[in-house]
């Protein structure tokens, strides 16, 4: 099938990757981009930027792009500011949230150039014949269990307090948004750069994306 979650085409597929692991200093993504050398002159600095109910970014979290790749080290806390309620991201949510006081926070993980001027963005994801998957950090302020469907969506995520990754699983049959990672799959990191004339681009949020990010 081809998923909608490739959002970039004509890449090497056999090429990026990556770890991702909790630390002593915080959580640490190393990525390796599909085709990633490509980019080296092109991106200079790679930061991880949330958004809050008032619609104010934050970035969390900054690195250089070189070699094909980045580092992030995502802090072991976020403040309560660039958090907001779990249930404010539901449109028609029918199942349980077993404490809708939680707060999250989703991230997105940005590119700029030299002159700092943003100019694209990072997704990791899988795209095979019968399923497309993406992979997205949230952080949590408590321990909470999410079981239902809202838009279609089926949702079993299990959430630990602090940075989780939630997978967007879709196939011909429907959607599903899960904590459990899917296995058997092997999960690339991909670079969309935004088109010369969008000075201001807004966020590229696809459909399994947007269950946990405010500004839908």
């Amino acid at each position: 099938m081809a998923s909608a979650l490739a959002l970039i085409t004509g890449c090497d597929k056999n090429k990026g990757g990556g770890s991702d692991e909790p630390t002593g200093g915080g959580f640490v993504i190393n990525a390796t981009v599909v085709d990633g050398d490509d980019y080296n002159d092109e991106i200079a600095t790679v930061k991880a930027e949330m958004e809050n109910d008032e619609e104010e970014t934050f970035y969390i979290a900054s690195g250089k792009y070189a070699n094909g790749g980045f580092k992030l080290t995502l802090p072991n806390n976020v403040s309560e500011k660039h958090l907001y309620a779990i249930n404010e991201t539901f449109d028609d949510f029918d199942g349980t949230i077993s404490d809708p006081n939680a707060k999250i926070g989703a991230i997105w993980i940005s590119a700029f150039d030299e002159n700092g001027k943003l100019i694209g963005e990072f997704y990791q994801e899988y795209d095979g014949d019968d399923e497309g998957i993406e992979a997205n950090y949230l952080y949590v302020d408590r321990k909470v269990i999410v079981k239902g469907y809202d838009d279609e969506l089926e949702f079993d995520c299990s959430f630990k307090k602090g940075w989780n990754i939630v997978y967007g699983i879709e196939t011909d049959e429907g959607g599903k948004i899960t904590t459990q990672k899917p296995s058997g799959v092997n999960l690339k990191w991909y670079y969309y750069y935004f088109k010369d004339d969008k000075s201001t681009p807004d966020k590229n949020i696809t459909k399994l994306q947007q269950p946990f990010f405010k500004n839908k």
